[in-house]
């Protein structure tokens, strides 16, 4: 999904309220994963946003089925003796960059040290394992699912990374990747907050999250089902604008690119 404001997105300002980096030149990327409440294991129930300016002022916000948490596989059988690795929010400044995931295929991969929890059973209920953190290089990378479609289950894409579900929404954001990266150089910012950060209130900030989508579904795809089945393009733009305002998921200028996966 693809959402331009004429300003920052909301989730950009849940940045700026709890003292966090933001990044406003043109094309240069603000990489933002949320942690859900949830506590289901192997379901792609977070969000990845990735935000940008353009050079005319507006801001794009891009926003991807995810998981930030493991699979429930590498739960019950860790690769580490001191338990599998569930990354700690906060913001990993310049922390990662474009390279090949477990050297297959380019994605975004750890170049900084990142703080984690280790988890020694299969519960995904993060307030349970806070007591036990580790930092340092752990291959915490970002990175698709299957190469092909939607993916339904974690199970073994994640034994800690940041795994988005959907083959296309990686795509798209490598492309993007690349174009801050021929700009700006090699370098991103990765934040990660939890559902309670500051000034992030779920009912406000996130109800194209919990209202519209649901695990495993494809925003933009359940966007245009809302559609008549011939949209007017001027009833449906209005449509789309009325429906964003109703979520309350920005101010300005509304306006939706679907693209079809």
């Amino acid at each position: 999904m693809n959402l331009q404001f004429s300003k920052s997105p909301k989730i950009v300002d849940v940045l700026h309220q709890n003292g966090l980096k933001i990044y406003d030149r043109p094309y240069e990327l603000n990489i933002i994963g949320i942690r859900s409440s949830s506590t289901v294991s192997d379901k792609f129930d977070d969000v990845l946003h990735l935000c940008y300016a353009t050079e005319l002022g507006t801001w794009h916000q891009h926003i991807y089925p995810c998981t930030t948490d493991p699979g429930t596989y590498f739960l019950n059988h860790p690769m580490n003796k001191s338990g599998t690795a569930l990354l700690k929010h906060g913001q990993y400044e310049k922390g990662y960059q474009l390279g090949l995931h477990r050297g297959k295929y380019k994605a975004l991969v750890q170049r900084k040290p990142v703080t984690v929890y280790r988890s020694k059973n299969a519960s995904t209920n993060i307030d349970s394992k806070t007591k036990h953190t580790q930092t340092g290089y752990f291959g915490i990378n970002i990175h698709h699912a299957s190469g092909n479609g939607t993916s339904e289950d974690v199970n073994r894409w994640s034994a800690g990374c940041q795994v988005i579900a959907n083959i296309n929404d990686f795509k798209e954001l490598i492309q993007l990747a690349e174009k801050h990266a021929k700009r700006y150089g090699n370098n991103f910012t990765y934040t990660l907050l939890d559902y309670r950060t500051k000034g992030y209130n779920p009912e406000k900030y996130s109800n194209v999250e919990n209202k519209i989508l649901k695990p495993n579904t494809n925003i933009s795809e359940h966007i245009e089902n809302l559609l008549p089945t011939k949209p007017n393009t001027q009833k449906a733009g209005l449509l789309i604008a009325g429906l964003t305002a109703v979520l309350g998921i920005g101010t300005g200028i509304y306006y939706f690119t679907s693209n079809n996966k």
